[in-house]
């Protein structure tokens, strides 16, 4: 059985500058870049398209890679490609995979992108895809809230994504029944109502 990597992180922020974007490197092997964002029209296409409330399976793999090819031009333009593909390089000299934090806090109209569909064409492969770049949404935590108090019985809505156009198909039902399995205490005891929410889409 393999054991899954460490990683080092490539910290990626991308904030809003005077001319419009900027992606800036906070944390990486390679040390600290900035370059300019350029919402191509290929971004602007598909930023159009989730606007209208596009479906992940209505996408053709070639169509995937070009939104791919097009987000990952956008995320990683000049100096911090270069930054990238140098940290890939020092990572796996060190044995370790590269863990792709992206900070989209400062500028949420770009949060809404399909960014886990990055496709970068000289390693020929899509980053969240695969184990030695993982790419990630890193959310900017603030203090910790209270604890919510609730009355029994809590009401928990499991919403389980089996994307149709994936091969080997995720493995949904096994999930399911763990979940149902680690609840079933709390279920019979009349504390927890458990429900799952069927064939679950963007909108539902």
């Amino acid at each position: 059985m393999s054991m899954s990597p460490e990683y080092a992180n490539f910290d990626l922020l991308v904030d809003r500058s005077e001319s419009g974007y900027k992606a800036r490197v906070t944390e990486s092997p390679a040390g600290q870049a900035t370059a300019a964002v350029t919402i191509s029209a290929a971004v602007a296409e598909i930023q159009a398209a989730v606007a209208q409330g596009w479906a992940a399976t209505d996408l053709e793999q070639a169509t995937v890679k070009e939104w791919g090819t097009a987000l990952y031009a956008a995320l990683f333009p000049g100096e911090v490609e270069t930054c990238l593909r140098r940290s890939l390089d020092a990572a796996e000299r060190a044995g370790r995979g590269l863990r792709i934090r992206l900070r989209l806090a400062d500028v949420p109209e770009l949060a809404t992108l399909p960014w886990e569909f990055v496709y970068a064409p000289a390693l020929s492969r899509f980053l969240a895809l695969s184990r030695q770049s993982p790419l990630v949404r890193y959310m900017e935590l603030g203090e910790a809230q209270p604890s919510l108090l609730v009355d029994p019985p809590l009401a928990v809505l499991c919403v389980l994504s089996d994307p149709t156009d994936l091969s080997p198909r995720l493995e949904v039902e096994n999930e399911w029944r763990s979940i149902q399995d680690a609840l079933a205490p709390l279920v019979a005891a009349g504390r927890v109502t458990l429900e799952r929410l069927p064939a679950p889409t963007l909108t539902a």
